[in-house]
């Protein structure tokens, strides 16, 4: 039995862009969309003819790598390392180097936003789906402050 590919209906300038769903525009202060971000961030991972539940699990997983950037890069392999260990052998190199894919992806294209994503919700409408995105602004330690132990960074 074929699937049906979840069509994007017409959004502004993000009509030109295939195969996106319908966006829905989340109003934070810096004046950016959450959602139209993330499903920009997402469209080289999605492909044609995805159930709403593997849409779904490619979602979680880019929100977990999305949320992951925002860590110092020991913490995200603290973070993240379980669940890699969990996989067959076979595929963790292949996890790996799709983390460290998408992360790269986030740091060099998608730098400038900085809210971490603490839900979200994909919703089916006919043969497209709508995008909700919650997020809080993160807080950037910065050198000046002190380190967790008291000392000073930097």
């Amino acid at each position: 039995m074929a699937r049906s590919r979840k069509r994007a209906s017409n959004v502004g300038h993000l009509s030109r862009m295939a195969k996106l769903p319908n966006v829905v525009y989340d109003q934070i202060p810096e004046g950016y969309k959450l959602s139209e971000v993330l499903l920009r961030f997402m469209a080289p991972y999605l492909i044609d003819d995805m159930s709403m539940d593997d849409l779904r699990r490619h979602y979680t997983f880019g929100v977990l790598v999305w949320n992951l950037s925002f860590f110092p890069p020991h913490e995200r392999i603290r973070q993240i390392m379980p669940l890699v260990q969990r996989l067959p052998v076979e595929e963790q190199f292949g996890m790996k180097q799709l983390l460290g894919d998408m992360i790269a992806r986030k740091e060099n294209e998608f730098a400038e936003y900085d809210r971490m994503i603490t839900d979200f919700e994909l919703l089916e409408e006919g043969e497209s789906y709508t995008l909700f995105v919650l997020s809080t602004p993160i807080e950037v330690k910065h050198k000046t402050e002190a380190a967790p132990d008291g000392t000073d960074e930097g």
